[in-house]
């Protein structure tokens, strides 16, 4: 019987460089990817991207996929502007926009999405030039089946370059996204004055006041609201869930708390002017019929009843509207934005002095239109996206 014995020797030297060069790899692909996206806009800070947008009279989107950074930027935003009058709520008034006033304005869309955001807001609002608050509603904020959940704004998430998981987000949405990946291999999209590879590739994002352009998806077929023939929306109702939860009662503890936010804006010398953002026609139709949404109109009541100045347009059916002026079941489009604006001057004689009556009015016109800004600026074509079946001018 023999015997073979195995002798390991170590070599220390070529180990040391084997490590160094693994570790020396990842080194210059984190510094290659975080390089990229700051080139990209990705990756700069919000303060830095709304300086950018507000150095040029060109379409300047900013849209990221590296975290939900909104409501940090929308206040840099602000900060810039120093605005005379701002919409404040959360995604359903994004579709207000400088045009439709002739003052400093900002949209500070998503910024309160949720009720208990509203304190963080007021904490974060400087009011040097502040006058006037349009304050979207959202109904299930009264909603006592509805979870109080605090929101993303009382977090203020903001841009980290060193941050691995806004890097991981972004490969991420690059490998991922063959329209993303599409653009950052065509360098004639880096001309384009949009921040953030989401933006270049799908003219997306906000621009310089706030504003929700939503780009090419407005252009294509079953387009990317997630609401094809308001399908999603209809299960919510069928269901009972986010954020169409039943009820016939209103939470009086949250119109309590309502009611002590709007007191808290108006001790500061600003003019609140609040409104119930509209559902789709066939989105209140499906609401009346299922019969478990009674909370609403109680709701609204009661804070009319405690003096405050309060436009319910939750039913639009008297502004003349229609389905195809819609982003989805529970977004209104800029031409239904104007008419909101339109009808709340005739009552308001202070608002009807902010508003650039010409633009408003022509908006008001464009029937079975939701985003006629994306049409002009982009030169496309709005197609039926919701496939509604409607027939766009």
């Amino acid at each position: 019987m023999s015997f073979y014995t195995f002798s390991f020797n170590p070599r220390p030297r070529i180990f040391v460089f084997a490590v160094l060069t693994v570790l020396t790899f990842i080194a210059l692909t984190v510094w290659g990817t975080r390089f990229y996206f700051t080139y990209t806009g990705d990756l700069i800070s919000e303060s830095k991207a709304v300086s950018i947008q507000h150095s040029t009279d060109k379409i300047c989107l900013y849209g990221n996929l590296a975290a939900n950074n909104t409501a940090a930027y929308k206040f840099a935003l602000f900060k810039k502007i120093k605005p005379e009058i701002i919409t404040v709520g959360s995604s359903r008034v994004l579709q207000f926009s400088q045009q439709m006033f002739t003052r400093k304005f900002a949209n500070l869309g998503r910024t309160v999405n949720v009720l208990a955001e509203g304190l963080v807001f007021l904490d974060r609002l400087k009011t040097e030039n502040l006058k006037t608050i349009l304050l979207g509603v959202d109904f299930w904020w009264f909603n006592p089946n509805r979870r109080a959940v605090p929101g993303q704004s009382g977090k203020l998430i903001k841009i980290d370059p060193n941050n691995p998981a806004m890097l991981r987000s972004l490969a991420r949405s690059l490998i991922t996204d063959r329209h993303m990946l599409a653009s950052a291999i065509d360098r004639s999209t880096y001309s384009l004055c949009h921040l953030g590879l989401g933006s270049k590739a799908y003219s997306s994002g906000f621009d310089k006041y706030g504003y929700r352009f939503l780009g090419s998806w407005i252009a294509t077929a079953k387009g990317g609201m997630n609401d094809y023939q308001f399908g999603d929306t209809f299960s919510r109702i069928k269901k009972g869930r986010k954020r169409f939860e039943y009820s016939n009662i209103p939470d009086p503890e949250k119109i309590a708390q309502f009611i002590s936010f709007v007191d808290l804006l108006k001790q500061q010398g600003i003019k609140v002017i609040a409104f119930v953002p509209p559902l789709a026609p066939s989105i209140i139709a499906k609401m009346k019929k299922n019969g478990g949404y009674g909370y609403i109109e109680k709701a609204i009541e009661a804070l009319k009843q405690s003096d405050i100045e309060i436009y319910n347009f939750h039913d639009p059916a008297f502004l003349g509207v229609n389905d195809c002026e819609f982003l989805d079941g529970f977004h209104a489009g800029a031409v239904v934005s104007a008419r909101m604006l339109a009808h709340m001057a005739k009552a308001n004689d202070d608002l009807a002095k902010l508003l650039n009556h010409k633009e408003i009015s022509r908006l008001s016109r464009l029937g079975n239109q939701a985003t006629p800004y994306v049409s002009e600026v982009f030169k496309v074509k709005e197609t039926d996206f919701l496939g509604l079946g409607c027939k766009k001018n």
